[in-house]
């Protein structure tokens, strides 16, 4: 079944979030009883149209008339202003109504009367068309921004389409930033063989395609070329072929696979660019600079923790501050203050989410939701109980909230807004930690139980096929009955931070009797079919407080200095137990008014 998203007035900006329409309003509006007239003014208006009444103008698209009123169609929606005003003929009102269905025109108005739209992925496709049409730019990004937020290996190929089709330029560079990012994950899909060669020459011309090794590029070349059985994609080879970063191949991978190459040697310039790279002396400091790294330009990295005592009052001291890396200046910028307390925060796109109470032992259900783009604090739907010392962790758009002095788990829907339950945990647990793998697993890992901190390791497998809703997600098989064990840790650790990072789980930090970090390795080397057999290994020289992985990159927090772990796939490979060791750091500067951060995430 199509997904539904509830769409209110603050998704216009906020739109992956249906927050508390009052929390958001009332700063405006005032008390809740001025919200309530508002929300009773946009609802008599619009039972007033659907009745017929006071209305000054009808609508026809074919036998279905649409009654309403000039005043609320001159005001929301900008096409109309045209029409009413006589900027727009009568026969371009007609030729373009006839573009839009009747079932269509009916949400819109909907939207314009009440500021709501309930988006299915049965109707996006004509809601975004129609939204163009009729100038509803609000509408449209909102819809643009619903296609984004699902895209994947699967629906990648019809959003495409359907960007091109209709030059939906914002959609088109989303698909290609998708492309970017997820290029290995799409190599064996539909949407790679159908791509063009002009997207192939942007996809390799980029410095942000997410490649673990340059071979994967030029691999990905030849598929590409061998899926067409004519002679026009090998006629781009030529074109495409400079821009796989030969200097960063090895000489035998050049010698054995690169210069063996049929297609290849069936061209002088690339022989000649071959040949110039095997008479180099290698790889030097400056090809090595050229290594593509993937990053989203919308990414941003924070650390929220608490403040340093002496920059604040005991009066105006707030819970938290929020502070953000400045990439081009190189330093830290104290974002934003929190003086709503929070336990656990996560980040689902551009909104920062905080459970539990900053107060020890306190228990309770409130979700605290901060906006990163307009700053401004709401409130979500309560969990379905109150918790302390709870772990929480992001899945597939959704938040996994699990333990807190007992064994319950629940998942939160950011776009419904709702809370369904999942199947407990076997052990109850507090001030531990969860993370999630691949979008299919979700790890809960040590922790406080029975006085002591705890070695344990829990998985639960998910059911998270494209169809399927949060509510179908457990168990994934009929042999897996919720969370199972796996390998213990090998230090018992609570109030501890763990991530997952190239196939591997990273956990640093907790209880002052843990100094070091630790790493647990899967039994099968892939992240996409990770499994929860391994072993864990200790990481003597990383010590941490914090951890958060992106892009290629493990940053940590230590005190109030943020560090930046520059992994190499390599490294991370075939490692002797005696030779599991991080590589160097890059030190970042120092925070500049926190005394005890938290976390550090990106959004």
């Amino acid at each position: 079944p199509g997904s539904s998203q509830p769409f209110q007035r603050e998704h216009l900006q906020a739109q992956n979030t249906r927050m508390s329409s009052v929390s958001f309003l009332s700063t405006s509006l005032g008390e809740r009883n001025e919200v309530d007239r508002y929300e009773d003014i946009s609802t008599k208006l619009s039972e007033l149209r659907k009745s017929g009444q006071l209305c000054d103008c009808v609508i026809a698209i074919g036998d279905v008339n649409f009654p309403a009123h000039k005043a609320i169609l001159v005001e929301r929606i900008p096409f109309f202003t045209e029409v009413f005003f006589g900027e727009k003929p009568t026969t371009n009102l007609l030729h373009v109504l006839k573009k839009i269905k009747p079932r269509i025109l009916e949400t819109l108005l909907l939207f314009a009367y009440e500021r709501s739209i309930a988006f299915t992925d049965e109707n996006i496709y004509d809601l975004v068309l129609a939204a163009r049409t009729l100038g509803m730019e609000d509408v449209k990004m909102a819809c643009i921004r619903y296609l984004c937020q699902r895209l994947n290996r699967d629906t990648v190929i019809k959003t495409i389409a359907f960007a091109r089709n209709n030059q939906l330029t914002e959609l088109l560079e989303a698909c290609r930033l998708f492309f970017w990012g997820s290029f290995e994950n799409i190599l064996d899909t539909e949407a790679f063989r159908l791509l063009t060669a002009e997207d192939m020459q942007r996809i390799l011309g980029s410095e942000r395609l997410n490649v673990t090794d340059e071979s994967v590029a030029f691999r990905s070349l030849l598929a590409w070329i061998s899926y067409d059985a004519g002679e026009a994609r090998r006629d781009w080879f030529p074109r495409l072929f400079p821009l796989i970063r030969l200097p960063l191949f090895s000489r035998n991978f050049l010698e054995s696979t690169v210069a063996q190459n049929e297609i290849c040697q069936a061209d002088e310039t690339c022989m000649r660019l071959v040949d110039s790279v095997k008479r180099s002396a290698g790889v030097d400091e400056s090809a090595l600079q050229e290594r593509r790294f993937w990053r989203d330009d919308a990414s941003v990295l924070f650390v929220i923790g608490q403040p340093v005592r002496r920059k604040y009052t005991n009066d105006q001291r707030p819970k938290y501050v929020m502070e953000v890396y400045d990439r081009r200046l190189k330093k830290w910028e104290v974002f934003d203050q929190l003086l709503s307390g929070a336990q656990i925060f996560v980040v689902v796109n551009e909104n920062i989410y905080g459970f539990g109470s900053c107060k020890p032992g306190e228990e309770t259900d409130t979700v605290n939701v901060f906006n990163i783009l307009e700053r401004r604090v709401g409130r979500a739907t309560p969990m379905h109980r109150a918790r302390c010392s709870m772990a929480a962790v992001v899945l597939k758009q959704r938040i996994f909230v699990c333990g807190g002095k007992d064994t319950s788990c629940e998942i939160f829907d950011p776009l419904t807004d709702t809370w369904t339950l999942g199947p407990n945990m076997t052990s109850e647990v507090m001030d531990h930690c969860l993370v999630a793998i691949s979008d299919r697993h979700v790890v809960t890992l040590g922790g406080y139980s029975y006085f002591s901190p705890r070695k344990w390791v829990e998985v639960m497998t998910l059911n998270t096929s494209q169809a399927a809703e949060a509510a179908d997600w457990f168990p994934a098989r009929t042999s897996v009955d919720g969370w199972q064990l796996m390998p213990h840790m090998l230090m018992p650790r609570s109030g501890h931070s763990a991530c997952f990072f190239r196939g591997r789980i990273i956990v640093v930090g907790g209880n002052s009797e843990v100094s070091c970090a630790e790493m647990f390795v899967s039994g099968v080397d892939s992240e996409e079919d990770w499994v929860p057999r391994g072993q864990w290994t200790l990481l003597p020289l990383f010590t941490a407080t914090s951890v958060t992985a992106y892009a290629g990159r493990l940053f940590s927090i230590d005190t109030n200095e943020v560090k930046c772990c520059l992994f190499s796939e390599s490294k991370m490979k075939g490692m002797d137990e005696e030779e599991c060791k991080l590589p160097e750091r890059e030190d970042l500067p120092k925070l500049k008014s926190l005394a005890f951060p938290a976390l550090a995430f990106l959004c």
